[in-house]
């Protein structure tokens, strides 16, 4: 997706009396709703730095490559859509997310998650400047999109800066931080309980020892849409949400292949080099 692309379903959306719900769905999760109340009611003083890096030993679409596909069992040409014709490729059909022409690479696929989940916690919007570095360094095939990415993303409003990594190669170092004057927010493990800590901070008000997120209330992702249908109220991922994270989505890819600083203009709602 492009910003084209991307203002036209987004316009498209907000003349219609749809209701939308974005598939962001660990937003809806009772860890991330916890985290969103603790950090919305200043539990972590103001956030000023959040980082991800998420690995893995192989590449997620080599899975999905190993699956068995011949051309009679799908529509080549409604899968290749609106790209360059080609003769039928099994591989770029079943490992599509391994292909730039399918899928940009992990700072599209897994960030995304990311950083929808950053919004949804801070109340951040859109990123004001982004820069990105990445390649394939150790999965080297005919597949296009890149093992490893590094990204960082300014929110100048927030006076907050947001990072994520990917390493394809290596299953270590996954994790997850939030960090706030008054301590650190740990959101690595799903399952459980995000722990916080104060630990870090020299702050007088830090989060005490041994303080735990307060348990809310949650419902899964599906239900509140299905709910939003009878009553008309804003899903938990609507439409704006969506723009959000695909804005930073997109900055983070042109910012990768154009080897420059990409820059948000709100007033136009465009990137530019800057």
């Amino acid at each position: 997706m492009d910003m084209k692309e991307l203002l036209t379903a987004v316009d498209t959306v907000k003349r219609s009396d749809r209701v939308v719900q974005m598939g962001t769905q660990v937003r809806a999760t009772p860890q991330a709703m916890a985290a969103r109340k603790f950090v919305s009611e200043g539990g972590l003083g103001p956030v000023f730095k959040v980082e991800q890096s998420r690995n893995a030993y192989k590449p997620y679409w080599h899975r999905y490559g190993e699956r068995s596909l011949a051309e009679s069992d799908t529509d080549w040409r409604a899968f290749v859509m609106h790209r360059k014709a080609r003769p039928f490729d099994a591989d770029q059909h079943t490992a599509w997310y391994g292909y730039r022409d399918f899928s940009r690479g992990p700072h599209a696929n897994l960030m995304v998650h990311f950083i929808d989940l950053v919004h949804h916690i801070t109340g951040a919007e859109v990123p004001s400047r982004v820069v990105t570095l990445g390649g394939t360094y150790r999965w080297k095939d005919a597949r296009t999109a890149p093992d490893s990415v590094e990204t960082i993303l300014e929110y100048q409003k927030e006076s907050m800066l947001v990072r994520y990594s990917s390493a394809f190669g290596t299953s270590s170092g996954n994790y997850m931080h939030l960090y706030g004057t008054k301590g650190m927010l740990n959101a690595t493990q799903w399952g459980r309980p995000w722990p916080i800590s104060g630990a870090g901070s020299q702050e007088p008000d830090r989060i005490a020892e041994g303080a735990t997120l307060p348990e809310v209330e949650s419902k899964p992702l599906m239900l509140d849409w299905l709910e939003c249908l009878r009553t008309r109220r804003t899903p938990i991922a609507p439409i704006d949400a969506g723009y959000s994270h695909s804005v930073a989505v997109i900055m983070s890819d042109e910012a990768l292949i154009r080897g420059k600083r990409m820059v948000y203009d709100a007033t136009r709602r465009a990137i530019r080099e800057g």
